[in-house]
């Protein structure tokens, strides 16, 4: 019988957690099931058992602080019982400090994931300002000395971990990783640019917009943008005062996703560091790019440039620079030869450092190392 992992994460299923689930669903060696404050419901995690603390009201709000606070959970403790977990692998450093009571109280592994935000704002001693998070942050030094394993999803946010005091010995970097296929996508009708992700400021997209208006390009393609966010508004505003051809796509499924980046002739990731702090890890999006035949124009930028390798993989510009992010942009739409070498290095590139099935492999050895010591 496999052995079973629990996935934990307060909120389960976000839209923009599509690694997430590409990660569990890529499993082979173990059986993960899903714990869970709140369902979410933007993914489809019914390939896997969920079980939640939290079902919403007051009466949920109050669960998920006995959890926090005291780590009681009799959802949880019935699901040990019936599931007989090995394990739990917390995404995020947050969640692994929220979980960490629970695990310490019956000498469960513990296993997280740093992301990104969580590494970056401790690492760089920039506290929380939500009360619950400012929990979580009061626990980290705990964290790091409980935790079995700390996963960093690049180098970046290894070195931002270790900067935090975080034992070296610990740390893993193992990246998200993306579905590779069998052979590289070649689409001869491409049109467009393509942003994908979380509209908020570290995804640096009003730098995108201002980019735009300074192509060297006598008329500038339409911006397709796939992603939600709270910045939504104020953005489209922009893009109106600036005569910038935007087509907004809100929310999209990781399959429509991928029709869009078949039908584009780049991705642009500027991403910033942001007012509060907040990173990126390494964007899963870029990976995702690079299976799908599509070269990717990004900022140096956390763990970026161990994906998008300067004149090889694609062009990398400094955060913040819209006049070189407009000349790159530009430079891609002018030379498409060039465009498609980077996709094909790219690919190649792709299939050793970014395949899920590799990386997935490599974390569940993991689990498998952590297990054998406790046992």
């Amino acid at each position: 019988m496999k052995e079973k992992v629990a996935i934990y994460m307060p909120h389960l299923a976000r839209g923009s957690h599509t690694f997430i689930k590409r990660q569990v669903d890529s499993m082979r060696q173990v059986s993960p099931l899903f714990l869970g404050g709140f369902n979410h419901e933007k993914l489809d995690y019914s390939r896997h058992p969920i079980y939640l603390n939290s079902k919403g009201g007051l009466l949920g709000k109050g669960r998920e602080l006995l959890l926090w606070i005291r780590g009681v959970s009799p959802v949880f403790d019935a699901v040990l019982n019936k599931e007989k977990v090995s394990l739990v692998h917390a995404h995020f450093g947050y969640s692994g400090c929220m979980i960490l009571p629970f695990c310490q109280q019956r000498s469960l592994p513990l296993v997280v994931t740093f992301h990104g935000l969580d590494a970056a704002t401790w690492g760089r001693g920039i506290p929380p300002k939500k009360t619950v998070d400012r929990l979580a942050w009061s626990r980290m030094e705990a964290l790091f000395e409980y935790a079995s394993a700390i996963v960093a999803v690049s180098d970046h946010v290894k070195t931002q971990l270790l900067a935090g005091g975080a034992p070296v010995e610990k740390i893993r970097t193992i990246r998200i990783g993306t579905d590779v296929p069998e052979v590289q996508c070649h689409e001869s009708e491409r049109d467009g640019i393509l942003f994908v992700g979380r509209l908020v400021e570290k995804k640096g997209i009003y730098d995108l917009l201002d980019a735009i208006t300074k192509l060297q390009v006598e008329e500038p393609p339409l911006l397709r943008v796939v992603g939600e966010g709270p910045e939504l508004s104020a953005l489209e505003e922009v893009a109106e005062q600036n005569n910038v051809k935007v087509e907004w796509l809100g929310f999209m499924p990781m399959d429509s996703v991928k029709a869009e980046m078949r039908r584009a002739l780049m991705l642009v990731v500027p991403s910033k560091t942001s007012r509060n702090g907040d990173q990126e890890g390494l964007p899963t999006v870029i990976p995702e790019a690079f299976s799908n035949g599509l070269p990717v124009v990004a900022t140096r930028h956390a763990g970026i440039p161990e994906a998008v390798l300067d004149g090889e993989t694609g062009l990398l510009v400094e955060e913040g620079d819209c006049d070189a992010l407009a000349g790159a942009i530009s430079k891609l739409l002018l030379d498409r030869p060039l465009a498609e070498k980077y996709a094909e290095n790219a690919f190649r590139y792709l299939v050793e450092n970014f395949n899920v099935e590799k990386q997935t492999t490599i974390l569940e050895s993991l689990y498998f190392e952590v297990g054998s010591k406790h046992k």
